[in-house]
């Protein structure tokens, strides 16, 4: 492909401005247009990156050859649906949707028009999780995860509500116990509960593989503090992930004197921008074909989303 993709953003709200500011830096697209319901906002993005706004974003047919999705959950298989139908390659936020039936029916429509369906599960792009899989890519003595520890916290934000907190929050950290693990699931335990929304604002669950290890999973949408923490276990040793601080502590455990006594110390990682990394796969896999090792396809997509619905199953309903 010789001339630079046309790309488009639909919503540019919080981060959908985000989207559009990663594509007008990247070298081997332009951003072309932008839509989003807000005349206000969306005119103002098109403003600061020299771009058309579009005020229904059907009218970007023929214009673009890419978009990104970055709307409220429960519209992302009506757009995106619009654009692969209109064989337009598609970037959409996860979750891919808010059902397992549109899905699939997304993942059908791209595989049958030859497009690329790429789902945001931004947390992959993460500096902390690029560093760790080179690090386990390249151990000499082999890393075999026991148990995942995930915790993901935020202050009630009224901005990000249309799902429940394990399709909105949680699923990042089934998506990467997916990525590491690669092992179908065997069994799944979760309790929930709602104390603001209708659907649910706190869900822990255990996860077990069908390759036995175990992952735990703790999402709460109605905290007092942020903290986004990731911890894989093997024999002996843990390596600590602080996703907010981009921070790796690696920890082992060494006997001396017939005790284990912890010896830490903390992991390099680059300072990279998760969202120009997620952007920069999304192009490179349109332009080349080839999915980077951190993409998330719409396979992987609805695996996710598949696990997110059996533990939102267990629902414990606001009296």
């Amino acid at each position: 492909m010789n001339k630079k993709l046309r790309v488009g953003v639909i919503g540019v709200g919080h981060l959908g401005k985000f989207h559009a500011e990663k594509y007008h830096k990247n070298k081997d697209c332009f951003l072309h247009s932008v839509s989003d319901t807000s005349p206000e906002r969306g005119n103002s993005v098109a403003e600061a990156y020299n771009c058309i706004y579009h005020a229904d974003y059907k009218s970007m047919v023929g214009m673009v050859d890419a978009v990104s999705v970055v709307v409220p959950t429960t519209l992302h298989f009506q757009i995106a649906d619009f654009f692969l139908s209109h064989s337009i390659h598609v970037l959409v936020e996860k979750p891919i949707t808010d059902n397992i039936k549109t899905a699939q029916k997304l993942l059908e429509k791209a595989k049958n028009n030859n497009l690329i369906l790429f789902i945001g599960h931004l947390e992959r792009f993460n500096p902390c999780i690029q560093s760790i899989t080179n690090i386990l890519d390249n151990r000499l003595n082999n890393f075999k995860i026991k148990h995942i520890v995930a915790m993901r916290l935020t202050p009630f934000n009224t901005r990000a509500n249309d799902v429940s907190v394990v399709t909105d929050l949680m699923i990042h950290d089934i998506d990467l116990a997916n990525f590491f693990l690669k092992s179908s699931m065997k069994s799944v335990q979760s309790r929930n509960s709602n104390v603001l929304q209708k659907s649910n604002d706190i869900s822990s669950a255990l996860l077990t593989f069908a390759n036995n290890t175990t992952a735990s999973l703790y999402a709460n949408r109605v905290a007092k503090n942020p903290m986004r923490q990731f911890e894989l276990y093997g024999d002996n040793e843990v390596f600590t992930l602080d996703l907010n601080r981009k921070i790796i502590h690696h920890t082992k455990f060494i006997s001396k004197h017939d005790l284990l006594r912890p010896s830490t110390e903390q992991v390099d990682t680059k300072e990279e921008d998760a969202l120009e990394n997620e952007i920069k796969a999304f192009i490179n896999n349109i332009i080349t074909g080839k999915k980077h090792a951190c993409s998330t396809d719409a396979k992987e997509g609805i695996k996710a989303l598949q696990l997110a619905e059996l533990i939102d199953s267990q629902f414990i309903e606001k009296e």
